[in-house]
């Protein structure tokens, strides 16, 4: 079982499902010293030495389709807007984690700065689930295979969903893009699009035809234990401080799901870099 929920718990650390979207009803003029001091964080430690991370790969010249881009058009502005995404440059969000399966419940907090830093920390009964990106360097810790630097797939797709501004830079996070299709998602109608890049490989995106919200996304994520299959549901989408965030993301992988539901935000914290460096021992 531990071996599983390790598993489990890295998918959703490096999940795009929240990454770039995430959010609250807490208003952004909420003390930060929340976020400075969270109560369900361990202390994030300076790594002095660390190994030159591997260097991003040449992005090749953007293909997309018209009715892709089309797609994203409507996509941010149904969100807000760019200027709505662009509004802040750090973010601290808290909620919780349950893996039903297991009846297992515990907290979640990530922690993201612009242009590309982040810190997500899931807690379950005191033990810590942890991944990280510091600009350059990206690193994980767990109970079953201690800290570590992270490279290959797991540093691209974790270089990626640290971008702050996410949604309005899909077409230079993924210089593929294409239109698939129209579907049924239960009883909506969805626009599917497939992004790609060479170094993560594809995903699939459903919009729905109507509000042009993100509703599912299915993509093969890179783990401690190979690469698994993700899907994302995105649900119970709110305004807030001018953007429509998801506060509830079901996601399934393998024959384990779990829930993850957003209750807290602060906007315009002041994050100090050191909370996104790797630990002192990760190699």
């Amino acid at each position: 079982m531990a071996k599983t929920l390790v598993s489990v718990l890295f998918v959703f650390l490096i999940s795009s499902a929240l990454s770039g979207q995430t959010g609250s009803p807490t208003p952004p003029s909420a003390p930060p010293s929340a976020a400075q001091s969270p109560s369900n964080s361990p202390p994030p430690v300076q790594k002095t030495d660390q190994k030159p991370a591997t260097p991003a790969a040449a992005t090749p010249a953007p293909e997309i389709d018209p009715q892709a881009d089309a797609i994203l058009d409507r996509y941010v502005a149904a969100i807000g807007g760019k200027d709505a995404v662009a509004k802040y440059s750090s973010r601290v969000s808290q909620g919780t984690i349950l893996v039903p399966a297991m009846s297992i419940t515990g907290t979640v907090e990530v922690s993201e700065k612009a242009p590309n830093k982040m810190r997500s920390v899931v807690n379950i009964g005191g033990t810590f689930f942890q991944q990280g990106f510091d600009g350059t360097n990206a690193w994980a810790d767990d109970p079953q295979n201690g800290p570590r630097m992270l490279h290959g797939r797991e540093l691209e797709e974790l270089r990626r969903d640290a971008d702050f501004a996410r949604p309005i830079n899909l077409r230079t996070l993924y210089p593929q893009i294409k239109f698939l299709g129209k579907e049924k998602l239960g009883d909506r109608d969805v626009q599917v699009i497939e992004v790609s890049s060479p170094q993560t490989g594809a995903e699939k995106m459903y919009f729905d035809s109507q509000s042009a919200l993100l509703l599912r996304v299915v993509a093969n994520r890179a783990g401690p234990d190979g690469v698994n299959t993700v899907e994302s549901m995105l649900e119970d989408y709110v305004e807030i401080d001018g953007l429509k965030l998801p506060m509830t993301v079901h996601q399934t992988t393998g024959s384990t799901s779990y829930v993850v539901h957003l209750t807290s935000v602060k906007h315009g914290v002041d994050i100090p870099d050191s909370t996104f460096a790797p630990p002192e021992s990760a190699e």
